[in-house]
């Protein structure tokens, strides 16, 4: 528990930090994923396109945790198992507030507090993270992370309210996402009613094949494999790992890597594995081609 609480202190200081320094440095501050990074809301992928891709029903699958909402998607989508992991370990926290959110709250009460409005309509005035809604949700927090929240809930919760958070980087996705739907988010409930809480790993990405247990049918990585090969020399190397990720994947199994501008990244297609690509609609349409996946299959 003392640990916990020096997590929660890390996680406090960071965000005032942060704060201070966000006007000095936003690039910076925006960018960068470490321990005691920020969380992001909601996912901006395209999941609707990617259960287009990917079949994950009965398959034991390993995801980022990000924003939880791939955990999320991959357990409506019929999902055997999903382990999780991250560099940050703030994630954990946030996922499993959502996880939670899921189980005891009525769909317009998840919708205000995570997507700060009770409608998947266009709002004017959106209010996030409110913390009569959180009261609703603490009492069934397992105690570890029930402690964490009231720590920043105490502590900080001006950073959880204002738009402009430190603690959660506020990207609005243009993609409904399906659990979001009254049909879905009752068939969510119940799926989540029968698991237990998912299996969470501390580590980067280049770790993920020594400190997972594996095997998996699928593990999906995001887009993380941008920030840690960006380069021809870390491409030479990505190879390494790549071979490396084989040992983590079941004999038929494949990882899937997400791109926000899906015409930018044919170099990673010299592998032994066998490669498949998708292309779809981005949200950062105006920024980004269209986005894109890459669906790496054992041979």
């Amino acid at each position: 528990m003392d640990k916990l609480v020096r997590s929660c202190k890390d996680a406090i200081r960071f965000m005032a930090l942060d704060q201070s320094l966000k006007a000095l440095d936003q690039i910076h501050i925006c960018s960068g994923f470490d321990k005691y990074s920020r969380v992001y809301r909601m996912t901006n992928e395209n999941l609707n396109a990617l259960n287009k891709i990917i079949d994950v029903k009965g398959k034991d699958v390993l995801t980022v945790c990000g924003s939880g909402d791939q955990y999320l998607n991959f357990i409506l989508r019929g999902a055997e198992n999903v382990d999780v992991f991250d560099i940050n370990v703030l994630t954990e926290y946030y996922l499993i507030l959502k996880i939670t959110a899921v189980l005891v709250l009525p769909l317009t009460e998840f919708r205000k507090f995570f997507i700060g409005c009770e409608t998947l309509r266009p709002c004017t005035e959106r209010s996030f993270f409110d913390s009569n809604i959180y009261s609703k949700i603490s009492p069934y927090l397992p105690p570890h992370v029930r402690m964490f929240w009231d720590i920043i809930y105490s502590e900080n919760e001006k950073s959880l309210t204002d738009y402009s958070s430190s603690f959660i980087n506020f990207i609005q996705s243009g993609f409904n996402f399906s659990y979001l739907l009254p049909g879905a988010y009752k068939k969510l409930q119940i799926l989540l009613e029968r698991k237990e809480l998912p299996k969470f790993y501390e580590c980067d990405l280049l770790d993920i094949a020594k400190v997972t247990k594996g095997p998996y049918d699928i593990a999906y990585f995001s887009n993380i494999f941008d920030y840690v090969y960006s380069d021809d020399i870390k491409l030479r190397e990505a190879k390494v790992f790549l071979e490396g990720i084989r040992n983590l994947l079941k004999t038929d199994g494949c990882f899937v890597n997400y791109e926000f501008d899906a015409l930018k990244n044919e170099k990673y297609l010299e592998t032994s594995f066998e490669i498949s690509t998708f292309t779809f609609e981005g949200q950062n349409s105006s920024i980004y081609f269209n986005d894109g996946a890459f669906v790496y299959r054992k041979k």
